[in-house]
């Protein structure tokens, strides 16, 4: 990962694993546009865990992450998630 953001030559970084997908197929757009409109540095999203069944195992919601929780131990948002200016 490390390697990668290094390289990027683009201005919003994300990480997504090779097993993730995103469900909307404007959601790179869709993020790009809010970083623009609002001048901001990170976002945080949500996410569906499913399993191979199909069944959702779990759902992570943003709604109420803040910076303030990245002090808590064990408090981070899903990595896949994230997005930042380079």
């Amino acid at each position: 990962m490390k390697k990668g953001i290094k390289f990027a030559t683009v201005d919003i970084i994300g990480i997504l694993n090779s097993d993730a997908i995103f469900t909307d197929l404007f959601v790179l757009e869709n993020i790009a546009k809010f970083h623009r409109q609002n001048d901001i540095e990170v976002s945080v999203g949500n996410v569906i865990q499913v399993s191979a069944a199909g069944k959702v195992v779990r759902n992570y919601s943003s709604k109420n992450w803040t910076p303030e929780k990245l002090k808590k131990p064990g408090s981070m948002p899903p990595h896949p998630t994230v997005f930042f200016r380079r």
